[in-house]
């Protein structure tokens, strides 16, 4: 499986968009900054396993996507995951070897994202949004299936 994070604003250039001559378009805002952060991992499959939180990507965060995941899954679970410090840190390498029969981490090169095709959902959604304006966060629908939620995550999640 591939995995990557995301980081979404509220603040986002929107792109282009088209006025009548001598009249400025106007976008919609509610003028309050936010923004939403997401975790995803997809299978050579195409499904999908992902999580969307408001706070700062840590260890913490890394490492209960991480037991969810595994936890979804019967054998060993191969992530390939980028050169973040966080998947590089101490903590996320103990917690690895304490379960290397079922989970093991391979780091991509520097400078790599062409490598991993879960950077293609992170440039899809900005796409995807690139013409909303985001207004609210609002907790994922409870559509499809979902692992057991934490408090303040809003659970990993699978699709196809």
């Amino acid at each position: 499986m591939f995995l990557d994070q995301v980081g979404v604003c509220s603040d986002h250039l929107s792109g282009r968009t088209w006025g009548r001559k001598g009249h400025t378009p106007l976008a919609t805002t509610s003028g309050n900054r936010f923004g939403v952060n997401a975790m995803s991992a997809i299978s050579r499959e195409g499904q999908m396993y992902f999580t969307v939180f408001r706070q700062s990507f840590t260890i913490e965060v890394f490492i209960d996507f991480l037991e969810r995941v595994i936890g979804t899954f019967e054998g060993k679970t191969h992530l390939v995951v980028d050169g973040h410090s966080v998947h590089r840190s101490k903590r996320v390498r103990e917690w690895v070897a304490a379960r290397d029969d079922r989970i093991e981490l391979h780091l991509l090169p520097p400078y790599s994202p062409h490598l991993n095709p879960d950077e293609l959902v992170n440039a899809d959604l900005k796409r995807h949004l690139a013409d909303k304006v985001i207004t609210d966060v609002r907790r994922p629908g409870s559509r499809g299936g979902s692992l057991p939620r934490r408090r303040g995550q809003a659970g990993v999640r699978c699709g196809r």
